[in-house]
């Protein structure tokens, strides 16, 4: 199956893709042939995720979500390693901080009239943009992500808050940081509560918080922000669900 995932035939890719997704769901009642299979074929699929055919790459995310549900810390360094790296790439192609023409990407992804929105939805692109977020929140949640990677990846993915980014793409991301919220609610809180902190923006941080915002970028996510204040959520430790607004400033 390895060989098939690297031929150059795309339908023989994508053939083998599906045949992997199946297989996984039938080999989940059986951990130990799973895990051996998924450690063999690795190889070949990490490259899937940034296949030049946009069809084999979200193939490729589906089954990272499928994997990341039964194999779950098994896949904590592959997911360091080999996938975190290449997503990151691809997430900071569309950040505003690494664009060189802003004005340009303005009139694309961040415009809000409704011809050049609904015309976003059926790029590449935007589509792979939302599956690498989905891709993210299931292997946040069942990964056990790194430390450093976990940072990372809120610092990568805030932009998605601002309010001129499509729609569907700042509700992702609202998802993803409600398990950013329950992966690390101590974390998540004091960087949420330093993001907020508009009054006081140009002095030292509350917390030794990793983000750095302009003014403008802070006043652009707020609006998200203020929802994720409002957002329940529950620890796996003692099944208690808590508001993070009760610990808001």
């Amino acid at each position: 199956m390895e060989h098939h995932l690297s031929s150059e035939n795309l339908a023989c890719r994508k053939i083998a893709l599906d045949i992997i997704d199946y297989s996984i769901k039938i080999l989940s009642r059986d951990p130990g042939n799973l895990l051996a299979i998924v450690h063999k074929i690795w190889d070949p699929l990490k490259y899937r995720f940034t296949d030049e055919n946009f069809t084999v790459s979200l193939k490729s995310m589906k089954i990272m979500e499928t994997l990341s549900i039964h194999c779950k810390e098994f896949l904590n360094r592959k997911f360091s390693d080999d996938l975190w790296p290449s997503l990151k790439e691809e997430i900071d192609k569309h950040n505003p901080k690494y664009i060189g023409n802003f004005d340009i990407n303005y009139q694309t992804q961040y415009s809000n009239f409704s011809g050049a929105v609904n015309l976003l939805k059926y790029s590449e692109s935007h589509k792979l943009q939302v599956s690498i977020l989905n891709c993210l929140r299931i292997a946040c949640k069942y990964i056990n992500c790194r430390t450093n990677d976990f940072y990372e990846m809120v610092e990568s993915t805030l932009f998605y808050l601002g309010k001129h980014q499509p729609k569907d793409l700042q509700k992702g991301c609202i998802k993803l940081y409600i398990e950013f919220i329950n992966f690390d609610p101590d974390y998540m809180w004091y960087t949420l509560v330093d993001i907020g902190n508009i009054k006081y923006h140009n002095e030292a941080p509350l917390f030794l918080s990793r983000i750095n915002m302009e003014y403008q970028e802070r006043l652009d996510i707020m609006d998200n922000l203020k929802q994720l204040f409002n957002t329940k959520y529950v620890t796996e430790e003692d099944n208690v669900i808590y508001d993070i607004e009760e610990f808001s400033m």
